[in-house]
């Protein structure tokens, strides 16, 4: 796959930017579940965290495919 694209060093911080953010709404829905009392809007934050945890890993695998 490493002939279809490159990542450039300025491609990089972008992802390590926006891997950054995740973790970080990643920990503001933890805190905020923690203090949560609607079932529905706790299970809608775990529906997002999981989708954080996909897309953390899908940009991973991107990057470790390029190194």
């Amino acid at each position: 796959m490493k002939d279809e694209f490159m990542i450039t060093g300025k491609d990089l911080l972008y992802m390590e930017d926006l891997m950054d953010q995740s973790l970080m709404l990643d920990k503001r829905l933890n805190h905020e579940m923690s203090i949560l009392q609607d079932k529905a809007c706790i299970d809608q934050a775990k529906c997002v965290q999981k989708m954080i945890k996909e897309y953390y890993a899908n940009v991973l695998q991107l990057i470790k495919q390029e190194v």
